[in-house]
């Protein structure tokens, strides 16, 4: 019996014993993690400020190195040619010494280090960051292939070729965001009579002959006048004044006048579009229009018959007339010596031509001209040069009277034909979307002949602001070709409110190509036009009074930033518009 109790009790204390240390088991467990919480959210607390900026610098890193370095050979390779877009330094070459370092005849010339020709539309790369083959487009120059290199070229920067050196040096050097097609992709140019892979009787390749054969005959018609670079070069016509150097360039005298304009200069605005040679031609050589059906063969006579030179007879420009203008630079200055003050001059003429007229596919451009006299005084120096202004330019005829004769001539008599060739051509050749302007434009066939019969009252400005860029010949901010300019732009913020310059009535308001957002009002005897509006306020038929808010300052279509782009027309003239309102 004692046994049994004895034995009981040594139960009793093991299992207390067993149960108690259970207890402190959890309990203990339960102490120590609290513990450790309060130890870490002491420790991160501590030593948050300092591993926080370690991580987001780290975390910054990672990321500049991934746009930089890893994205750009992402968005190219695409796999199988996906399309991207990557930001470039893109400047302009020729295949002459100064860009190649090779003369004619020297091995090499001309050919690009993949062994093809160089050509409009070859492009020099890094090709560790743009393999060759791969297609793309390029804003202000069009569609290119990545087909060269050079020492200087690495990294996001790209060599545009150039068939002419004016064009190369007046595209500069600038910041552009390209659009990437891909590696290898046949459809580099966009498809002209090819319906697709599959296409075995007009394959890719057909296209990419006549796109560059379009090119061509352009490039052969512009390159036979006068660039800037020849006309910087040559030699004044006189020279008078101790001072004087007889055999100074033109370039040496009046080459920082920005109004001094070559040949090419003036006749750059009427060169005709490749999409618009594509477009003809993919209408009238389509079987449907010229009736010869069946499967094409070497010798083109069923089928897709495509004419390039003859689309080109048709559509060139002609009858180009100019005229002469002297350029005139005097200066005399004096200079102190020990015996007293020493007169010094020199005197410099030179003759050269302006384009007075020529008649278009489009319309019959005439321009004006006047002398602009620029003076300089001081008590011991003077100086006087005159170089030539555009008075302004008149747009004569029916738009676009020849192109709808050459259709007339082939069956196709319809006014919606010649739409149908415009958008056609703007669908194919983006450039020639982008360089739409009222100045020279489709989009001007679909404003009516409404005239307002009431009285348009005072002229004011449209809006406040600097005049950023003004009438006239300047350089296109895009292309850094010399370009003219039709009206003035007015730079403000965006949302400024932009006002009717006088009493009239809405004729158009819409989409206008390189205009963005476009407001036209008609006053009687003259017509304005408002240009990159952010948002339009009005609509067509609507009567205006000067002063009336028609829109909203922006900076749509082709624009590098918020302004208004503002033109006066007076019976198909554009006009200076600061001189138009000042003499009103």
């Amino acid at each position: 019996m004692r046994l049994d109790e004895e034995n009981i009790v040594q139960q009793l204390l093991s299992r207390g014993l067993s149960q108690a240390f259970r207890l402190a088991r959890h309990f203990g467990k339960q102490l120590l993690k609290k513990l450790l919480i309060k130890v870490l959210a002491w420790l991160a607390a501590v030593l948050a400020p300092f591993i926080i900026p370690v991580l987001i610098a780290f975390l910054i890193f990672g990321f500049l190195c991934f746009s930089v370095f890893i994205l750009p050979k992402y968005i190219t390779l695409g796999g199988s040619g996906a399309p991207g877009t990557m930001v470039v330094e893109a400047t302009g070459y020729t295949p002459e010494y100064e860009s190649t370092g090779k003369n004619p005849g020297d091995p090499g010339y001309g050919v690009t280090a993949t062994g093809t020709k160089a050509k409009r539309g070859t492009l020099a790369v890094d090709p560790s960051v743009i393999p060759f083959g791969t297609k793309m487009y390029i804003p202000g120059y069009g569609y290119g292939t990545a087909e060269d290199t050079g020492g200087a070229i690495k990294g996001n920067r790209i060599d545009l070729f150039f068939d002419d050196v004016d064009e190369a040096l007046q595209w500069g050097r600038k910041i552009v965001s390209i659009r990437l097609f891909g590696r290898g992709k046949k459809s580099n140019n966009p498809a002209i009579f090819t319906w697709g892979e599959g296409d075995t009787g007009w394959p890719f390749e057909k296209d990419e002959k006549l796109f560059q054969k379009y090119l061509k005959l352009d490039s052969d018609w512009f390159n036979q006048f006068q660039g800037r670079s020849e006309l910087l070069a040559e030699k004044v016509d006189s020279a008078s004044g101790d001072a004087a150097n007889e055999d100074a360039a033109v370039g040496s005298i009046w080459g920082s006048y920005s109004e001094v304009v070559s040949e090419k200069d003036q006749l750059r605005p009427h060169r005709i579009s490749w999409g618009l040679l594509a477009s003809m031609d993919k209408v009238l050589g389509d079987p449907v229009v010229h009736g010869q059906h069946g499967v094409e063969d070497d010798q083109e006579t069923k089928g897709r018959k495509p004419d390039p030179d003859k689309r080109f007879k048709e559509l060139e420009p002609r009858e180009i007339e100019w005229e002469e203008f002297d350029l005139y630079y005097y200066h005399w200055w004096e200079t102190e010596t020990e015996d007293g003050w020493e007169s010094h001059s020199e005197e410099y003429t030179k003759k050269i031509k302006l384009l007075k007229r020529v008649d278009t596919c489009e319309a019959d451009f005439s321009y004006a001209w006047k002398p602009k006299v620029i003076e300089q005084k001081s008590e011991h120096s003077y100086l006087k040069v005159i170089v030539p202004q555009c008075a302004g330019v008149e747009k004569k005829g029916p738009l676009y009277a020849r192109l709808k004769e050459t259709l007339n001539s082939y069956g196709l008599i319809k006014d919606s034909n010649v739409e149908l060739v415009l958008q056609l051509a703007m669908n194919l050749d983006e450039t020639f979307q982008a360089d739409v302007q009222g100045f020279n434009s489709p989009y001007d066939l679909a404003i009516p002949d409404v005239r307002f019969t009431g009285e348009p009252g005072e002229i004011g400005w449209p809006c406040p602001g600097n005049v950023s860029s003004p009438f006239g010949y300047r350089t296109d901010p895009f292309t850094g070709a010399k370009k003219f300019h039709a009206g003035v732009d007015i730079a403000n913020r965006e949302g400024t409110e932009i006002k009717s310059a006088a009493s009239g009535v809405v004729i158009w308001t819409g989409w206008a190509g390189g205009y963005g957002k476009r407001v036209v009002v008609d006053h009687g005897s003259f017509r304005t036009a408002y240009a990159h509006l952010k948002e339009i306020l009005v609509r067509p038929g609507r009567e205006v009074k000067g002063g009336d808010v028609i829109g909203l300052m922006g900076s749509t279509g082709r624009s590098a930033g918020p302004h208004l782009h503002f033109e006066v027309i007076v019976n198909g003239e554009y006009v200076n518009p600061v001189e138009f309102i000042s003499n009103r």
